[in-house]
């Protein structure tokens, strides 16, 4: 009937915008449809210009409160929109280590090291979030817990087959020895997994993953 149409049509404008659908000739067509994830590259364009200014977090935070679970959710591994699922996770994943660094930048405390935890459980072969993880850790006195945490990373490592980076293995060393990080900016290259440097070599009880395999190991919640 032409007025269950004409609701659920009503209902549609009301819950993606006025504009979304259009009324034609005696029709609808699909109009201006503007989604969070087009909020959400649209805030990480900001976030980049902003650099390393007061601002920046805030547009990082701003871009991750709108996840509100995993990229397409159920639909996730439907061949139609893996590719774009996927490509969406891999940026949460940039938002959230751009997130970090520029707080771990400003100095932050507490707050802060519980929020880098709540991050890496939620990506935990990022080694970049490590990296911020141990730097806060050591920062704040708590030199212990930021030596586990790289014990952490390298055990999950080994079980790919690989190695951390040279870079993780000198900040261990780091502050094995007592001394302070220095805080620096993570090279952060466009790339889907890059959570080391180095592969073991394979031995006769050990997987070892080929790399295009590995944009596909992601925690899921």
């Amino acid at each position: 009937p032409v007025a269950a149409i004409r609701t659920y049509v009503a209902r549609l404008r009301q819950a993606i915008g006025p504009a979304s659908i259009v009324t034609g000739a005696g029709s609808y067509s699909l109009g201006s449809i503007r989604t969070d994830a087009d909020r959400f590259e649209a805030l990480m364009d900001r976030a980049r210009a902003a650099g390393g200014s007061s601002s920046a977090a805030r547009l990082w935070r701003a871009a991750l409160d709108l996840w509100r679970s995993s990229a397409y959710g159920e639909y996730a591994d439907n061949d139609l929109v893996r590719p774009r699922a996927q490509s969406l996770e891999e940026l949460r994943a940039e938002a959230t280590e751009a997130w970090i660094e520029s707080r771990v930048a400003v100095g932050e405390g507490r707050e802060l090291i519980a929020d880098i935890g709540t991050a890496v459980e939620q990506h935990p072969l990022r080694e970049a979030l490590r990296v911020h993880q141990m730097t806060a850790l050591a920062r704040a006195g708590r030199h212990a817990e930021a030596l586990r945490a790289f014990q952490s990373f390298r055990a999950r490592l080994a079980d790919l087959g690989l190695e951390p980076s040279a870079r993780l293995v000198a900040l261990d060393a780091l502050i094995a020895r007592g001394d302070a990080p220095v805080v620096g900016p993570i090279n952060r290259a466009r790339r889907p997994f890059a959570p080391c440097a180095r592969r073991r070599a394979p031995t006769s009880n050990r997987l070892s993953l080929p790399h295009s395999t590995l944009p596909l190991v992601r925690h899921r919640g």
